[in-house]
């Protein structure tokens, strides 16, 4: 059949909204950008090109589809039935990682599940080196940079090293452990370097090592063993330690050792045999207690280049860049000593090959020149330039594009354009493709039993095709939120502290701020600090502080809320000698403290704090639920989506999506900064750093559009963490607001995605469909959500006091009860009634009551004293009545209580 409509031509390509846009629709009163509607015209236009170039006359009536897949008629005029037969699928697993993913066609890839996974890294961060803190030095010198430690022998012994204790409760026979490190040799003739573990009564357990290490590259060592001997002293006494050896004093003298990431686990004994590179990939350094964090995965087909407006300029003092259309750049360079131009780090996989081409360069001179380098995880340069068809090394894994102001090298003054940029994988040219580029993604966090990996949280995709957890593990934060009440001294080096947590099992891992694991201790009586017992009749979690950690001297007994500030971050010191903690004595002082336990200098207050220290990790509790429970998911991306072809995805861990920005303007440089700020500041990154550190910024946002040509990235020690974005003044808004989507530089831990994608015409298409039902649903629940936030509130009902009790003042609110949809309020204040164990303040109705009794702890008023007290509400009789002695009828404050129901 021919076409008798002219096809509706339309070139200009645009720029595609964002996913969200792209889910919701247009709405009223929105101004869609002219880019976003010549994207729409254009896809338009080239869908109708390629149906009108793969059509087929009727006449042409074969059955089977041709080998180039055009499907063709029958000859009853309908679709040849094998491309419409029941939807096909295939299982497909995305391990984590950067993997090749080939796809017949463009189709979705279904999400399936994700288990969740727990390691605890017993050393604690001290493996992470933040500081020198906790290791100790063995004929040399040390220092640690950039989460390096750095030993420089001093040549009294061939074997400089460095060792740590405290390796957590004492292990039973039977329990297999794992050493992995991170080693460098920097100078001298090094025999090896090793890690083992030493204790008293059997000398060395296995021994992981790397014979005659090549100067200058990183070796990963590891080794698996179990314990076979009964320990004499406690496991607390022991030592990990990790040497270099040589051959005698003087060749060790000002040798120079490397070491990183170093990590001692807990394994399975199934997994002590495993082979070296196994054994590595099962178990990847971690930092603490570390969960499946925040997983995604970001598929890339086509072109592995994206538009110009996501790359970051370089030399921007010397040069003017515009982007003139997705894949058109204009560069203006004007100084003849220096190059300007922009570029792109693509993640790839080393060991494959690629191949790097674009259009003609235009310019008003002759030069201009589009190159690539390989380079290491750090984005460092590992080759030199690399054109056309080239092979990564398999140590590669960034590929840094470069469009710049050159010829053979040398800079141009001139103006270039640049267009259609392609990097693809394999060995074949092939013509130009803007890039397709999905993301799914989800925060949340998965966890399992961190030895034998059972009762594995588990991520899904539900009916309405939104993301949602079993979570059968339960995590909290150990901090101000919690009721703290002093317990007792077992001795004068630490005290109880007690909280309860409500559901709480004995199946249960507790974290300290510095990532070390705080011990169970069952016995009779504590022996240290770090370790907590728990009555699971009553919810009752006990803790023991050392005193070095809180600052309470020996002879001082801590109040609930100076309990809550050392869980906020905060020690406790004599103000008047801010080195000596308080001992009743003197004037009450609190100092910050880090992840390593040291004070933050210059950090002193007089006053009791009760805000975060962020410079420290809180406290973290994990456990068994008693019964797992659904939990939806607020913070996702979903539509990942593979093209006909190569696709590179990448499968992590540990992204944030669309946090919040608060770009800072230093008028200095005239320019903003996110993440970082004015480099005179003490702290350049307080008021404007994310909140996690960054390993790498994926994207910026400019209410909520894509924005990423207005910041540079850039990377140094500016940075919270590895980079931050800096943005010219008149590249910059203070009037919008600003979005970022980054991943965290503290390592997390990534698990493989369970998926499918459709293998004929029909899967993908009830894919498709499947996908716009969930989005009208979903369209329909925020319909909805929004039409009840407009919804006029229920209004406050008086309660009918009882037993005495009656409205507190004029001016004070009086007792007062809503159910505002699932949840039941109560909000007031009332005195003088009868303080009895038993006395009903007042009665519910029906509609009211809870379908569970109620614990709550409230605050009542002596005159003098200020005692709270349980109040319980009966779910079958609905009495909200005092269950705790001790109560004052002064006041008693129900403000804020809010039950679902």
């Amino acid at each position: 059949m021919s076409f008798k409509k002219p096809l509706p031509t339309w070139k200009a390509q645009g720029i595609q909204p964002p996913e969200h846009k792209l889910e919701e629709g247009w709405k009223a009163q929105d101004k869609p950008p002219a880019g976003w509607l010549n994207w729409q015209a254009n896809t338009t236009y080239e869908a109708l090109q390629e149906l009108q170039d793969n059509a087929v006359d009727h006449r042409d009536v074969t059955s089977e589809p041709s080998p180039n897949g055009v499907v063709r008629l029958n000859e009853a005029g309908k679709l040849n039935e094998s491309v419409l037969a029941d939807a096909k699928h295939k299982e497909i697993t995305l391990k984590p990682g950067v993997q090749i993913v080939e796809s017949d066609q463009d189709t979705p890839f279904n999400v399936g599940s994700i288990k969740g996974r727990t390691l605890v890294n017993i050393l604690g961060r001290k493996g992470y080196f933040e500081s020198t803190q906790g290791w100790f030095l063995y004929a040399g010198t040390g220092s640690v940079s950039s989460n390096v430690y750095k030993i420089t022998g001093n040549g009294t012994a061939n074997n400089p090293q460095i060792h740590t204790n405290k390796l957590g409760s004492t292990p039973s026979l039977g329990d297999v452990f794992m050493i992995r490190a991170k080693v460098k040799n920097l100078v001298g003739n090094c025999d090896n370097i090793s890690a083992y573990l030493f204790h008293d009564n059997t000398g060395l357990s296995a021994t992981a090592y790397v014979g005659n290490p090549v100067v200058g590259e990183w070796n990963e060592i590891t080794v698996a063993f179990e314990i076979t001997q009964p320990f004499i002293s406690n496991w607390d006494v022991m030592g990990l330690h990790i040497a270099s050896t040589y051959a005698d004093e003087a060749s060790a003298n000002n040798a120079v050792t490397e070491i990183k990431d170093v990590a001692f686990y807990k394994i399975p004994v199934s997994d002590k045999n495993l082979p070296t590179n196994d054994l590595l990939d099962k178990y990847p350094f971690v930092s603490s207690l570390t969960n499946v964090t925040n997983p995604y995965a970001i598929a890339t087909g086509d072109n592995l280049l994206p538009p110009f407006y996501e790359w970051e300029i370089l030399n921007s003092s010397i040069s003017k860049i515009s982007v003139r259309e997705n894949y058109g750049v204009m560069v203006s360079n004007s100084d003849s000593s220096s190059a300007a131009g922009v570029r792109f780090y693509v993640k790839i996989i080393g060991g494959e090959s690629y191949v790097l081409n674009a259009s003609p360069i235009e310019g008003d001179v002759d030069g201009g020149e589009v190159y690539a380098y390989g380079c290491d995880a750090s984005k460092n340069r590992l080759t030199g330039k690399l054109t056309g068809s080239f092979s990564a090394d398999s140590n590669t894994e960034y590929v840094e594009v470069v469009c710049n102001s050159t010829k053979n090298g040398s800079a141009v003054v001139g103006t270039f354009i640049f267009r259609n940029p392609m990097l693809t994988v394999g060995t074949e040219t092939k013509p130009y493709k803007p890039q397709q580029r999905s993301m799914w993604a989800a925060e949340c966090q998965l966890a399992a039993n961190p030895v034998d990996g059972s009762d594995a949280d588990v991520l899904f995709t539900g009916d309405d095709g939104l993301p949602y957890v079993m979570e059968k593990w339960k995590k909290v934060t150990l901090d101000e939120s919690l009721s703290w009440n002093y317990s007792w001294t077992q001795s004068n080096s630490y005290k109880m502290v007690k909280t309860k947590i409500q559901g709480i099992t004995t199946n249960l891992y507790i974290s300290k701020y510095n990532g070390s694991m705080v011990s169970y201790y069952g016995g009779a009586a504590y022996s240290s600090g770090d370790q907590f017992f728990i009555d699971i009749s009553n919810g009752t979690l006990e803790i023991s502080v050392s005193n070095s950690d809180s600052g309470w001297g020996d002879a001082y007994t801590p109040t609930a809320d100076e309990i809550k500030a050392y869980f906020l971050g905060w020690r406790m010191m004599n103000a008047d000698d801010w080195s000596t903690p308080y001992n009743n004595v003197g004037t009450k002082g609190w100092y910050k403290f880090d992840r390593n336990g040291s004070l933050v200098s210059a950090s002193g207050v007089k006053v009791l704090p009760t805000t975060v220290n962020d410079l420290t990790d809180p406290y973290r509790l994990q456990y068994l639920k008693a019964a797992p429970t659904v939990e939806s998911i607020r913070n996702y991306e979903t539509g990942l989506t593979l093209c006909s072809g190569s696709n590179v995805v990448e499968v992590g861990s540990g992204i944030v999506i669309r946090e919040k920005a608060n770009p800072y303007f230093w008028e200095g440089a005239n320019r903003a900064y996110i993440n970082s700020g004015n480099p005179n500041d003490t702290n350049p990154w307080e008021t404007t750093r994310l909140t996690h550190k960054t390993k790498d910024i994926l994207n910026t946002y400019r209410n909520r559009n894509v924005d990423g040509f207005s910041w540079e990235r850039l990377y140094g020690t500016l940075a919270y963490g590895n980079a931050y974005l800096r943005s010219k003044a008149n590249m910059y808004d203070p009037t919008a607001v600003y979005h970022v989507t980054y991943t965290m530089l503290n390592p997390t831990l990534s698990a493989p995605i369970n998926g499918n994608v459709a293998t004929n015409l029909r899967g993908t298409v009830s894919d498709l469909v499947q996908r716009s039902g969930d989005v009208e649903r979903c369209l329909s629940v925020v319909e909805n959500q929004k039409a009840d936030r407009d919804a006029k509130p229920p209004d406050w009902i008086v309660a009918t006091l009882l037993n005495g009790w009656e409205p507190a003042g004029i001016n004070d609110p009086v007792v007062s009860y809503r159910v505002k949809k699932d949840i039941l309020e109560i909000n007031g204040l009332t005195r003088n009634g009868s303080v009895n164990v038993g006395t009903v303040l007042f009665v519910l109705p029906s509609q009211a009551r809870p379908s569970r009794n109620q614990n709550l702890a409230v605050l009542t008023s002596t005159g003098s004293t200020y005692p709270a007290i349980r109040l319980f509400i009966d779910s079958t009789t609905g009495e909200v009545k005092i269950y705790s002695s001790g109560a004052g009828n002064v006041w008693l404050s129900l403000n804020g209580i809010k039950v679902y129901l």
